[in-house]
């Protein structure tokens, strides 16, 4: 659990960014190697739908810190990915009031902003009900 601790996570959007190549950044090119695909099928399998979540991180003031564009079409391509095969893709980006909500440490949202976030996205969900 150590591990996992705070001072041992990445200080800034951008670190996400900076070990990765832009060759790594091609979706296509590595999901068929990756758990996704058999994730998918299985949850479809089952008959259920799975719901991926891109959370937000790191608000800046009222917005989002900067996302390089590699990462923009990488989470595109996966979202496009996800909603094909039957899947749901949310991503907290598409919604400004999130970035309004008050942050605990930069990943986690204040414990007093956890009830807006979650009502926010039960009404997301509901859209998707059988």
């Amino acid at each position: 659990n150590a591990s996992f601790e705070l001072e041992h996570l990445r200080p800034l959007a951008q670190a996400d960014m900076a070990a990765t190549s832009e060759r790594e950044m091609d979706f296509g090119a590595y999901v068929e190697a990756s758990v996704l695909p058999l994730f998918l099928e299985t949850a479809r399998d089952r008959g259920f739908r799975v719901c991926f979540i891109r959370v937000l991180r790191r608000p800046i003031g009222d917005a989002p810190a900067e996302e390089p564009v590699a990462l923009q079409r990488y989470s595109g391509d996966m979202k496009h990915y996800i909603e094909a095969r039957g899947g749901v893709y949310l991503d907290d980006r598409d919604d400004p009031v999130l970035a309004t909500l008050a942050y605990a440490d930069g990943d986690h949202i204040a414990r007093d902003a956890r009830a807006p976030y979650t009502e926010r996205l039960w009404q997301k969900l509901r859209a998707y009900e059988p």
